[in-house]
Order: C-alpha cells, then structure tokens, then sequence
C-alpha cells in the first residue's frame, strides 16, 4: 500500500502518496535547473555588448555603461521575482555562483574591446561598471568579495608600463592569481603608457615560466629590461 504523506495544512493541499511525492520533487529539482540556467543565461546575454563598448574616449561619464544598468535592473527585478515564491536557500543556490560569472566576463571579454585600445577615461569607466556591479549583486549574492577584488586588480595592471608589469609577474605579486593567458591579453592592448611589441610578450613568457618553477626564497630580483 502507497505512504501518505501529509503537507502543512497551511498550503491548503491535499495530502499525497510516496509516487506523487517523488514525481512533484523531480519536477521541482528539474525547475530549479531551468532558473539556474535562465539566471546564467541573462547574464550572458546583457554583458555580451562589453566587448562593443569603446573604451579609447574622449570625455568622461559619471554613470556605468548601459549594458550594465540594463544587466541590473534585469537581475534585481529576477531576483524580486524568485524570492516571492522560493526558499532563501534554493534562490541563494540560483544567485550565488553569479559574482563569479559576471567576473569571469570582465576578465575574459577584456582582450576583445574594439582595437584593443584603452585610456584613462576607459579605464574609469571599467572601474565604474565593475563598482555598479558588484553593488548590485550584493543584496542578492553571497560570497563576491574575492572574486571582484580580483577583477580589480587585474584592472589595475592597464595602469602599468610594460617594465611595471613585468616586474610584477618576476616578484611574483599575481603569480597565482592570474594566467599567462591574462598577462598576455594587458600587453596587447594599448594603452597610454603602453604598446604592445613582441619583445614584452617574449620576456612575459620567460619570465612567467621561471616563476612558476623558481624556488620562493629566489623571487625578489627585478627584471632586466
């Protein structure tokens, strides 16, 4: 004979078998994953323009780029929307791993900016997006404080000259913290104190390689450059 299982009598539901009870949680785990990928997917979508926006301007602006208050305003009211009819511990399941998206997009989207050419005024603006981000995705989300400062950082590097940079990676001060990949992508954009050459590129690479494999009482010597 089928369990009955009783549901509070608050909901006003009828009680249930143990098939029904497993058919309506199979249900509920598959909808779950549908909003997880719907809030991913959002994500995707309203950031994709990053890598359209000029970041070589010409004057300055106060406000984040448009794609970015979109992008906010489409989240928040996603997220108003999910906490009226989930539990804080299935919308914290939908929301929580979105910092991490959304940084990965401002790291990995950043070599594919038109021309590959940045300013000062682009730089703030970088810098502004990130900041109305991370404000926004901190009703909403938790644990984005370390993948955001990362973002920062990584910002910071267009603040360099090359000879900066190179000695950083030689110290060792983002050595795990970020790719040669990434390296690479700040040294191909240009920059007001830089331009990418192909003698920059080669040292990075020499000088990455041997960080990785050095000893840590070797670092500490810069560059010759």
């Amino acid at each position: 004979m089928a369990t009955i299982h009783a549901i509070d009598n608050a909901t006003g539901l009828l009680p249930y078998t143990s098939k029904q009870y497993h058919k309506l949680l199979r249900l509920s785990q598959a909808a779950l994953l549908a909003l997880k990928v719907e809030v991913r997917a959002r994500c995707h979508f309203f950031l994709q323009p990053f890598t359209d926006w000029n970041y070589h301007q010409e004057s300055d602006s106060m406000e984040p780029s448009p794609f970015v208050t979109q992008y906010n305003a489409d989240v928040a009211r996603f997220h108003s929307m999910i906490c009226q009819h989930l539990r804080p511990s299935a919308y914290a399941l939908l929301f929580d791993t979105i910092p991490e998206l959304v940084a990965h997009h401002l790291i990995h989207k950043l070599p594919h900016i038109p021309n590959q050419c940045i300013n000062s005024i682009g730089i703030k603006q970088l810098r502004r997006n990130l900041f109305a981000l991370q404000q926004n995705l901190a009703t909403m989300a938790g644990n984005q404080e370390e993948c955001f400062n990362r973002v920062r950082k990584y910002y910071e590097l267009l603040t360099l000259t090359s000879k900066e940079l190179l000695r950083r990676v030689h110290q060792g001060h983002e050595g795990v913290m970020f790719t040669l990949g990434q390296y690479e992508a700040i040294l191909s954009i240009k920059t007001e104190l830089h331009t990418p050459n192909s003698h920059d590129l080669s040292q990075l690479r020499t000088l990455h390689h041997q960080h990785m494999f050095k000893k840590p009482e070797a670092q500490g010597q810069a560059p010759d450059t």
